[in-house]
């Protein structure tokens, strides 16, 4: 049987913030989110910085100084130039 999401999933194109548990800050881009997690690509190659199973912080602003939305989530997935993030596995 396959596997259903029962989520909506919103692609989306703008610029997010992804902050790992060590404090470093990525300028990324917003591939999709959902009410479960969120798909982001990475302006660079990423960083030995992030592993699997990693906290981290997405900001879905590009200046954290503005008003802004912050998620709190796992690393699930982690490909040259995307990284999954869980927001319900913690």
């Amino acid at each position: 049987m396959e596997s259903t999401r029962h989520n909506l999933r919103i692609k989306g194109d703008s610029h997010c913030l992804l902050t790992t548990c060590n404090g470093i800050t990525y300028h990324a881009r917003l591939v999709n989110l959902s009410l479960s997690g969120a798909l982001v690509d990475i302006d660079n190659n990423i960083s030995y910085d992030l592993h699997l199973e990693d906290t981290c912080e997405l900001t879905l602003s590009e200046t954290p100084n503005t008003s802004s939305t912050k998620f709190t989530g796992i690393i699930v997935r982690l490909e040259s130039d995307v990284v999954g993030i869980s927001f319900t596995h913690q």
